[in-house]
């Protein structure tokens, strides 16, 4: 894979490992209080959390800002299009890449919060079904509790973040690389894309483009249509990018930087 060569080992040392600090603060974070279940320290119910949405927008965001326009610019010089012919080609090796990238940080992400809740707490059960867990504990109405109990299932719940936060990640890949094909400077990039990203979390769950997709409260664990939702806009905005970058990259000019 041609980002694999220019994607230094230094890079992606200090790429993962500020992640890593981000998801272990807000795991940290997450144990203050009653928290007593795995998914306590993935996707807090009251806040912080491995998966939580500071993670992604502390974490996650701003290291693929500055990691996916530097290796766009070592990869897209006249040597490395030459031997690609089509450019449409070379689009498509920025999104399997972001793809890779993606998933390794998903599953740093949920080891980190499983590793959290076994030192924190001694195991790695999902409290959340009984009343021994977080969702009875913060429940107004005790009454409403059995309604949650099949929906917070480990496999429903594991379902939901993983798929969920996978798409996100996509997303804002994407948007870095249709960034870069208007934007030349990284710097401009970098600032666009927090400021976006930003502006989108202070913005209500229903008009939140994007943030709000990933926030997870009682409501979402019971609303199965809202999940389902969530899904089908994320690759929805996956697919109208895509397109429109694939767009852009067949009127793209590409200049070799000598140094």
């Amino acid at each position: 894979m041609l980002e694999h060569k220019y994607c230094t080992k230094k890079m992606m040392f200090f790429s993962i490992g500020y992640i890593l600090v981000i998801a272990i603060l807000s795991t940290v974070y997450a144990a203050n209080g009653f928290s007593n279940s795995l998914f306590d320290y993935i996707v807090n119910l009251r806040s912080g959390g491995s998966m939580n949405v500071i993670t992604f927008y502390v974490g996650v965001l701003p290291t693929l800002a500055i990691l996916l326009p530097i290796l766009i610019d070592r990869m897209e010089n006249d040597f490395v299009i030459t031997r690609i012919k089509e450019k449409n080609k070379l689009l498509n090796q920025h999104i399997i890449f972001a793809a890779i990238i993606s998933v390794i940080i998903i599953v740093l992400l949920a080891m980190t919060g499983i590793i959290g809740s076994f030192v924190a707490v001694g195991h790695i059960q999902n409290l959340w079904p009984t009343e021994q867990g977080m969702v009875y504990l913060i429940l107004e109405n005790k009454m409403h509790f059995p309604l949650y109990i099949n929906h917070v299932t480990s496999v429903k719940v594991w379902s939901y973040l993983l798929t969920s936060r996978f798409l996100v990640i996509v997303i804002i890949a994407f948007i870095i690389i249709f960034l870069k094909t208007i934007l030349r400077n990284n710097m401009y990039i970098f600032f666009v894309t927090q400021m976006f990203f930003w502006i989108d979390s202070f913005l209500p769950k229903g008009f939140s483009l994007f943030t709000g997709k990933i926030r997870t409260g009682l409501d979402t664990w019971l609303s199965l249509q809202e999940q389902l939702f969530n899904f089908v806009y994320l690759i929805l905005v996956i697919v109208i990018l895509y397109l429109v970058c694939r767009r852009l990259y067949k009127t793209k000019e590409f200049y070799h930087k000598i140094n």
